[in-house]
C-alpha cells in the first residue's frame, strides 16, 4: 500500500510518534481511483494464470503486448501479478483458434470437396445478406464448380476449400448492402484488388467476374478496367522458381554433411533445453528438415502430414533425442 501511495504521489500531512497520517479526501479520493481501475483492468485486461486456464501456451502469451500493473489494484486476482494482458487481444487469438480448429475437423474428410466446403462455411458462420441473392447463387455455382472438377491431392484440396470458405466471407461482407454486380469498377478495385488482399484471392475474385461475364448475354462486370492480379503476379515474377547452381547446391551439401559440426549444435542446444524449453531452437529438427529436403523431392507439406510426429513428454522427448544424437 505504501507503494501505492508513492506512485501515486500521496504524502503524509503529519507524522506523530511514527505514525504518519494522510488526508481523508485524497484517501477517498484515491478509494474512487482504485474501483475506476479495478474495473477497467478486470474488464479490460487478463492475468497471466488466466492466460494459462485457457489452455494458451508460453510461446503465445509472448505475442501479446503485457502492460504493467498499477500498483494501487494489486489486490484480489491481480494481487501477485506484475504485468496484465489485453482481453480484445487474447479473444481474437482464441477466436482465431477455434476457426483453425474447425478447419481441421471439418476438413479431414474431403472425399465430397463442396460438401465439406458447406459445412465449413455454416461452421464459421459465413452467410450473405438478403441484398445480394444473386451474388451467393453465382458464388455458390462457381465454387461447386471449381471443386466438382479439382484434382489435386488432399493437402491441395483441404486448402482449396479453406481458400474458397474466406473468400466467401470477403465477398459476403462488402455485399450486405446490395449485389457484387451493383459496385463500380472503381469500387472493386478499391475494396477488393488491392495490396491488402492475399493476390490468390484476388486471382480467384478474378476468374469468378470473368465467369459471371461467360454466363451472360452481356457483361455485368468491367473486368478490362480491373486491376488484373495476374498481371500483377506476371509483373513481380511471383511463382517463379530459382534453382541452386551446381557449386551452390555442393557448397550447401558439404555443409549439411558435416556430421560433427552440427551434431555438437543439437547436442548443445538439446543440454540448453534441459533448463529452460523457451532456449530450444529445435537445431536437431531444422538439420533433419533441410537433410531430408537435400535426398527427396519433398514439399514441406509431405513433412507435416506424411511423417508421423512422436507426442513425448518434454523430459522423455529430450532424453530420446540425445540418444539418438549421440
Amino acid at each position: 500500500m505504501v507503494l501505492a501511495l508513492q506512485e501515486n504521489e500521496i504524502t503524509p500531512r503529519h507524522v506523530i510518534s511514527n505514525v504518519k497520517w494522510y488526508s481523508k479526501d485524497e484517501i477517498y479520493k484515491l478509494k474512487e481511483a482504485q474501483n475506476s481501475l479495478l474495473t477497467k483492468f478486470e474488464n479490460e485486461y487478463m492475468t497471466f494464470i488466466e492466460l494459462r486456464s485457457l489452455n494458451i501456451s508460453g510461446n503465445s502469451i509472448q505475442k501479446f503486448t503485457a502492460r504493467d500493473l498499477p500498483r494501487l489494484i494489486k489486490i484480489g486476482k491481480f494481487k501477485n501479478s506484475k504485468v496484465v494482458y489485453p482481453k480484445n487481444s487474447v479473444d481474437e487469438y482464441m477466436s482465431q483458434m477455434r476457426r483453425e480448429q474447425l478447419q481441421k475437423e471439418i476438413t479431414k474428410d474431403i472425399a465430397l470437396p463442396y460438401a465439406t466446403y458447406e459445412r465449413l462455411i455454416v461452421a464459421l458462420e459465413i452467410s450473405f445478406s438478403a441484398n445480394a441473392p444473386l451474388t451467393q447463387k453465382y458464388w455458390f455455382s462457381y465454387v461447386q464448380q471449381i471443386l466438382n472438377k479439382t484434382k489435386g491431392n488432399k493437402q491441395s484440396v483441404k486448402k482449396q476449400i479453406i481458400r474458397f470458405a474466406w473468400i466467401t466471407k470477403l465477398i459476403a461482407n462488402i455485399t450486405k448492402s446490395k449485389e457484387i454486380f451493383s459496385y463500380s469498377v472503381k469500387e472493386l478495385n478499391l475494396l477488393l484488388f488491392n495490396h491488402e488482399i492475399f493476390l490468390e484471392y484476388q486471382m480467384t475474385l478474378f476468374s469468378f467476374f470473368n465467369a459471371i461475364n461467360n454466363a451472360m448475354p452481356t457483361a455485368l462486370i468491367g473486368v478490362g478496367k480491373i486491376n488484373n492480379p495476374y498481371e500483377v503476379k506476371r509483373r513481380k515474377g511471383i511463382g517463379k522458381k530459382e534453382v541452386y547452381s551446381p557449386t551452390e547446391f555442393i557448397e550447401l551439401l558439404d555443409y549439411i554433411k558435416d556430421i560433427k559440426l552440427h551434431k555438437h549444435n543439437a547436442i548443445k542446444d538439446i543440454n540448453s533445453a534441459l533448463n529452460d524449453r523457451d532456449t530450444y531452437k529445435k537445431y536437431d529438427s531444422a538439420w533433419l528438415y533441410v537433410l531430408l529436403h537435400m535426398n527427396n523431392g519433398w514439399r514441406a507439406s509431405d513433412f507435416a502430414y506424411k511423417i508421423p510426429r512422436l507426442d513425448l513428454p518434454t523430459k522423455l522427448e529430450v532424453s530420446l533425442i540425445l540418444r539418438i544424437l549421440i
